[in-house]
């Protein structure tokens, strides 16, 4: 085991690491233009924690229930005085502080050299960079998962290891914030298991108090608050997963048999036949593209390079084990959910990361004593140049403006409101995607918390209709005074929006253009008819 008798070194790494962590996370966060489009559901919650409406905080959305980021947001919000920078410097923080586990989980398997340099390339690395930024609920579950990690292998050898309860501890606020964490909670227990070796009992009864204590009075409390339903919180999720997993494959395999038969032009009927037979590991093939775009490219190479020789490691050391284990658990449950989605986001490779990274701290390692065999280097002057040339290789990612294309959604809010000139909720409708964002904007006047997506459904038959006119009657019925139409997201098969457009139905007030949905038109709907002096005129196209 490495131990740092002699703090100084530690502490200086840490404030070299630390202080370049909040200056490139800075950095991104005064270059972020536009939050995600998953944060005015985060914000809706604060929202109405903030206005102390409780009966609000789970309507809105899929996310019915309180997160703590949520709550986090509502805390910061009187400091920051703005929803959008508040809910970004709390992951800011969380981004930055978690640098810090970090670097001491590593010095547990790395000396002090090695532990620097690989976590400087976590705090360069652009998925965590960006998503440092973003409006979302990981930052703070990477920092509890570290921190529970770290807790998790600092044995100080005592009869009775009572850092496994803090451990413990971490891992459920992770797995709170994020219900995937519950495979570090596994993996805990299996490290136990492997390492404690004298203490196993007394130390998976510590590691589990904590957790056995969270899941009976989160029972007792549903048990109260819902006598006649229980409620599962997201633990249903769990098992769904897995049984939705066999059912989703099986659909697939019914839905390609058709293309199977009769591919289309110009792709072999064998080629097809294998993308049925395969599905399995097409999606093994899209998690490990997300897990080489999550650790960038270079840095995928160090992780390789650290995983050859690690079957002798894991002979003299049980820890190393148990840590492919807990990565192998985790990304096993990403394959789980990709099956389930088709789709998975680099952050969400981040709790694979995570335990992957002391062995990326291996391949740094064989890099240093490569520069030193090579070239004759010191390791402290190796280090730097290493830390140079991930600075050459990070800064072109993290060193830009993001999302500065996605401000016209923004003005389209801020033109419903200024248009309107209310103090009360703006009835609102955006017939495409960006439905969270138009909306958030629009009502960001109000001392409340409206709902960003309350027509999320849209293209249902009870909102948009069968008809033109089935479309006016419905906008009517539900009070809605403007609709925001986008181009590429009008459904093809219903009626043609623009060529049924009556001017005693809808008045255009302004139109803008974006990439992703082409044409976006703002009207006004008319509940009566109006003269030109009692309505508001269109307005230039910019």
């Amino acid at each position: 085991m490495i131990s740092q008798k002699d703090g100084k070194p530690i502490i200086s790494h840490l404030v070299i690491l630390v202080f370049s962590a909040l200056a490139i996370r800075v950095f991104s966060f005064t270059h972020t233009m536009m939050m995600n489009l998953d944060g005015p559901i985060y914000i809706h919650q604060a929202r109405a924690l903030y206005y102390g409406l409780w009966e609000n905080i789970n309507n809105c959305s899929g996310v019915d229930w309180l997160t703590l980021y949520s709550i986090l947001i509502a805390a910061v919000y009187p400091i920051a005085g703005d929803w959008m920078h508040g809910a970004m410097a709390v992951n800011l923080i969380f981004g930055t502080l978690m640098i810090i586990p970090l670097y001491l989980f590593l010095r547990r398997f790395l000396d002090e050299k090695t532990s620097f340099l690989t976590t400087f390339i976590f705090v360069m690395l652009p998925v965590f960079v960006d998503q440092s930024v973003n409006v979302i609920r990981d930052p703070s579950s990477w920092f509890f998962a570290v921190l529970g990690l770290y807790l998790l292998v600092y044995d100080d050898e005592r009869d009775t290891p009572f850092f496994l309860i803090l451990s413990s501890l971490s891992f459920i606020m992770a797995t709170a914030t994020r219900i995937e964490n519950i495979a570090f909670i596994i993996g805990g227990c299996i490290y136990i298991f492997m390492v404690f070796k004298n203490r196993k009992l007394k130390a998976l009864f510590l590691f589990l108090s904590p957790i056995i204590l969270a899941v009976s009075l989160f029972i007792v409390i549903q048990l109260i608050r819902h006598p006649g339903s229980f409620y599962w919180y997201r633990f249903h999720e769990i098992p769904l997963s897995i049984i939705n997993l066999f059912d989703n494959y099986r659909h697939l395999e019914i839905n390609l048999t058709p293309l199977v038969l009769n591919p289309p032009p110009g792709i072999p009927i064998e080629f097809m036949r294998y993308s049925r037979t395969l599905i399995w590991f097409i999606a093994l093939g899209v998690v490990l593209q997300s897990a080489m775009e999550a650790f960038f490219y270079p840095f995928f190479l160090l992780l390789l390079l650290g995983l050859t020789g690690l079957k002798n490691r894991m002979r003299t050391d049980r820890r190393i084990l148990s840590l492919v284990i807990i990565a192998a658990i985790s990304a096993v449950v990403l394959y789980i959910y990709c099956l389930n989605i088709w789709s998975m986001e680099n952050r969400r490779l981040i709790m694979v990361i995570l335990p992957s990274a002391v062995f990326m701290g291996f391949g740094v390692e064989k890099l240093i004593n490569w520069l030193h065999k090579k070239f004759g280097l010191s390791d402290s002057i190796g280090v730097i140049v290493l830390c140079l040339l991930v600075l050459i290789l990070t800064l072109p990612k993290d060193l830009k403006v993001r999302e500065a294309d996605k401000l016209v959604y923004k003005e389209i809010g801020e033109t419903i409101a200024r248009l309107d000139g209310g103090s009360g909720v703006i009835e609102m409708i955006t017939l495409g995607n960006a439905l969270r964002w138009n909306d958030y904007y629009a009502n960001l006047h109000v001392q409340g918390a409206p709902c960003p997506e309350k027509y999320s459904g849209w293209q249902d038959k009870s909102i948009i209709g069968s008809s033109y006119d089935d479309f006016i009657h419905n906008m009517r019925m539900r009070n809605i005074r403007y609709i925001v139409w986008e181009e590429k997201n009008w459904p093809r098969k219903k009626f043609a929006f623009l060529q049924s457009l009556r001017p005693t139905d809808l008045i255009k007030l302004k139109e803008w253009s974006h990439q992703d949905t082409g044409r976006i038109i703002l009207y006004e709907v008319l509940y009566q008819k109006k003269t030109d002096t009692d309505s508001h005129y269109p307005l230039e196209v910019e």
